[in-house]
């Protein structure tokens, strides 16, 4: 709270940034009784709502006004009202430590600096003290959380130990059986819960729409029990938590639910991306959104991870029809995702063909750029296993996509991939280096020099979010290896 307070005094925004479920609402409604106490005039933005001009004219008057964002795509959303407030207002906005990392260069278009950044991820050693005090007071036991700090450093591993632990359990199993006795609602729940893990952020349309029902009606027969998930009224269904959403539907829904949920938002998503009047509107920006986050491979994965014991069948079975739509068939990142799969479980020729479409769906879609498919590209040629079919295959492709990532070092928006990539050079260097002619090693050992240097030559806080120092072992490790080579 000490640092927020400190930073909002040299800036115009604050984002608060945390992976997800780990504190930003909660902190933010914090600090926001602490300004207020202080005397400043705290609002917050409702999502899906709009701002009636009188009002932005009232709020233009207020002293020393603090308008809170619970996602950055609200402020977006309001862009234009925003631009209104900006002499007057400080903005506070929520946003994922990812978001926020690779939309850098958009943040600071929509949002006036200076721009302070609040961490939210790690708890130190005093916050996980108080919060084994707050359980205490709350009368809830705390037998068996480490909360030690000892790989249990974020708040949403705590909450997950608490929410498989007898005592939880229990309570929150007999909260909740009016829902689970409820076909209709047990639907509109397991639709919002798959909504919330995966960060979508739309109206209750979208939920009637995939449902065929009123959310609102249909949970207003249990009320009391649908409270345990959220904010229930008629425009909106707000679930309080990412990590109760998740264990709900590991818990309550199962591996088939969650798979059929998924795939009936995506094709939602598709339509709606589709029948979209304006690629700009708030409607086609959020069926983009969603469609691209129902997709990514590595948060189906983790959503299915402990509900599946054949997780792998589960995401197969997934993308097989969702290829079938051709809106999604049509989609770059959908054949991304897929590859990233396809090599996660080994299948590096499949995973290679599977870009290799993504690469064709770029190329026939305006305006796309392809930064995911080359840092993906190079990632699979750098792990592929030695020996394996087509593997490292031309050189000029790894030479290029070296030359591709390496700019990206410089770039705000596609830092992060970059960065995490070049991790693998010692691997493709252990694995393939021998079979790289004198010349080849020589050009990608200055290549790797130059990496190095460029990494070295970032901005000191950049080193410290980033953690580039692993990425710069790892490549000076490369450069070693085929020194070693001869």
């Amino acid at each position: 709270m000490t640092e927020a307070v400190e930073a909002l005094s040299v800036s115009k925004t604050l984002l608060l940034h945390s992976r997800t479920a780990n504190g930003k609402s909660i902190f933010a409604d914090m600090l926001s009784l602490e300004l207020s106490a202080d005397g400043k005039s705290c609002v917050r933005y409702t999502s899906h709502s709009d701002i009636p001009p009188s009002e932005i004219e009232f709020l233009s008057q207020v002293n020393d006004l603090v308008v809170f964002f619970r996602t950055y795509d609200d402020v977006v959303a309001v862009s234009d009202e925003v631009a209104q407030l900006r002499e007057n207002a400080t903005f506070i906005v929520e946003i994922n430590t990812g978001t926020d990392q690779v939309r850098r260069s958009e943040v600071h278009s929509f949002l006036p600096s200076p721009i302070g950044r609040l961490d939210l991820n790690p708890l130190e050693r005093q916050d996980r003290q108080d919060f084994g005090e707050l359980l205490s007071r709350s009368g809830i036991p705390s037998e068996g959380l480490d909360l030690s700090g000892t790989g249990r450093t974020e708040l949403r591993d705590h909450l997950v130990d608490l929410l498989n632990s007898p005592y939880i359990k229990k309570r929150l199993s007999n909260a909740i059986r009016p829902i689970l006795a409820d076909q209709e609602a047990m639907k509109i729940i397991a639709t919002a819960c798959v909504m919330r893990a995966f960060s979508i952020h739309v109206g209750t349309d979208f939920i009637r729409a995939i449902t065929g029902g009123d959310p609102y009606d249909i949970l207003l027969k249990n009320e009391v029990a649908a409270l345990e998930f959220g904010a229930l009224s008629p425009d909106a269904l707000a679930l309080h938590s990412a990590v109760f959403s998740e264990y709900f539907l590991n818990e309550y829904v199962g591996s088939r639910g969650i798979v059929s949920v998924i795939y009936r938002l995506a094709i939602e998503a598709a339509k709606r991306k589709k029948n979209g009047a304006h690629l700009s509107s708030q409607r086609s920006r959020e069926a983009r959104k969603a469609l691209g986050a129902l997709l990514q491979y590595g948060k189906v994965s983790s959503l299915l991870g402990r509900a599946a014991p054949d997780t792998q069948k589960s995401i197969t079975d997934l993308y097989e029809k969702l290829r079938d739509n051709i809106i999604i068939n049509n989609e770059p990142l959908f054949w991304l995702q897929y590859s990233i799969f396809m090599q996660d479980i080994g299948n590096y020729g499949m995973a290679r063909n599977h870009l290799e479409t993504a690469y064709l769906r770029a190329e026939a879609t305006e305006g796309f750029l392809t930064y995911q498919l080359d840092t993906n590209y190079l990632k699979l040629i750098l792990q592929a296993p030695a020996g394996e079919d087509g593997f490292p295959g031309d050189t000029e492709i790894l030479f290029d996509l070296i030359d591709k990532v390496h700019d990206m070092l410089s770039a705000p928006d596609h830092r992060v991939h970059a960065i995490r990539v070049l991790e693998d050079m010692r691997v493709f260097c252990a694995n393939n280096g021998a079979e790289l002619t004198d010349g080849e090693r020589q050009r990608l050992s200055i290549k790797c020099l130059g990496i190095v240097g460029t990494l070295e030559a970032l901005d000191v806080g950049i080193k410290t979010e980033f953690q580039t120092d692993r990425s710069k072992t790892a490549v000076e490790e490369a450069v070693a290896l085929l020194a070693a080579l001869g």
